[in-house]
């Protein structure tokens, strides 16, 4: 009983400490216009199962790692190696650890001129340039036209900034209606090759969601990008995007996206795909996850279990899994994953060091009151 009350106490008094993170996407875009799609579609119709066949691990890199080392190739004009690289992760289907598609964060690596941070005009223009100078230096590259698509999008975000629509410009809103435009076009060429990406189905949603595509539309791009690669993540988690209440979907909607996909995939990646679209929501709504979406903690639980096994963790996975588990009730669960990872936390996932430290004091006393109640 004490143990229970603790777990309620520290849960209440984190309601008054925790801040939302957006996925970065989601945040910029949230106040948008409003969608013009048909609200009371229903989600994607499920559809035969699938394979779930394994990738091979790379576990010579990490996420972060390769992303800003794609970034400094870009800068000095590598298109060669970049190429390279990509090909190769594309055809090996490889991920790195936690579970990460390696093609994808390559991709991640030639989105933005300065990784996640602020760039001025002149720096995404340079962006934009080097982008192109790749396109004409190998005018069969899927992966420079679909990079260049998926900059053509953020740097439309950019220009519609992070504020509510009534307060964005006319001439602001003027830049992102064609910067997104020309994202689309990009998107058009690139789908004339005969390499087919699973990087460009996740770039034509994300401009589905900019440009408030139909339901029926969107649906049927998700489920041509799913038939190509269905357990490339990063496409679902456009859809999951999409399905917010705020832009298309309605409540209940992404937990029921969420069972839906991850039962069409065989085997163990199915129980990953699981793991993987709730994580993803972790950082929207914080403490109320399993409130807003309604999905067993202990399908999630087994999808990390999935994921450890297969493709290792990183910080980044130990530190929201451990999250996941505090709030999916399972202190147990959760105590042993922050003895595990000790001081190494994340900010990514905790946002600020007082949060994780509550955490980390809560699973301390639990501990301690679990070992005196077994003398």
């Amino acid at each position: 009983m004490k143990t229970k009350t603790l777990v309620i106490t520290v849960l209440v008094v984190l309601i008054l400490s925790f801040s939302a993170l957006s996925c970065k996407l989601f945040q910029r875009v949230s106040q948008g216009p409003t969608p013009t799609s048909t609200q009371n579609d229903p989600i994607s119709p499920s559809g035969p199962t699938v394979p779930g066949i394994v990738s091979p691990l790379d576990s010579t890199t990490t996420r972060k790692k390769l992303s800003a080392e794609i970034s400094a190739r870009l800068k000095k004009n590598d298109f060669e190696s970049i190429e390279s690289l990509a090909n190769s992760a594309r055809s090996s289907k490889q991920r790195i650890p936690g579970g990460f598609w390696k093609l994808y964060v390559i991709y991640d690596g030639l989105t933005e001129p300065n990784l996640e941070q602020k760039s001025t005009e002149l720096e995404w223009q340079e962006h934009i340039g080097r982008l192109e100078a790749w396109k004409t230096a190998m005018p069969n590259s899927v992966t420079a036209k679909v990079a260049t698509a998926g900059a053509w999008v953020y740097w439309a975000v950019d220009a519609r900034g992070e504020g509510f629509a009534h307060t964005v410009s006319e001439h602001s809103w003027q830049l992102f209606r064609e910067r997104s435009q020309m994202a689309s076009d990009e998107l058009a060429e690139a789908k004339k090759s005969d390499l087919k990406c699973p990087q460009w189905y996740v770039v034509a949603l994300s401009v589905g969601l900019v440009q408030n595509w139909s339901r029926t539309q969107y649906d049927k791009v998700f489920e041509e990008g799913f038939r190509l690669e269905p357990t490339y993540y990063h496409i679902q988690r456009e859809k999951l995007t999409y399905l917010f209440p705020q832009w298309n979907g309605k409540n209940g909607e992404q937990g029921a996206f969420i069972k839906e996909n991850a039962s069409r995939i065989e085997g163990d990646e199915g129980l990953i795909m699981y793991f993987l679209l709730t994580s993803i929501l972790q950082s929207h709504y914080r403490m109320q996850l399993f409130q807003k979406v309604d999905v067993p903690w202990e399908k999630v639980k087994e999808g990390y279990q999935a994921l450890e096994r297969h493709y290792k963790t990183d910080r980044f996975r130990k530190n929201q899994y451990a999250y996941m588990a505090m709030f999916g009730r399972d202190i147990e669960t959760a105590s042993a994953e922050m003895q595990e990872i000790g001081d190494d936390w994340d900010p990514e996932v905790w946002g600020t060091r007082e949060t994780f430290e509550n955490i980390k004091k809560a699973t301390e006393d639990y501990r301690s009151i679990q070992s005196r109640n077994q003398k």
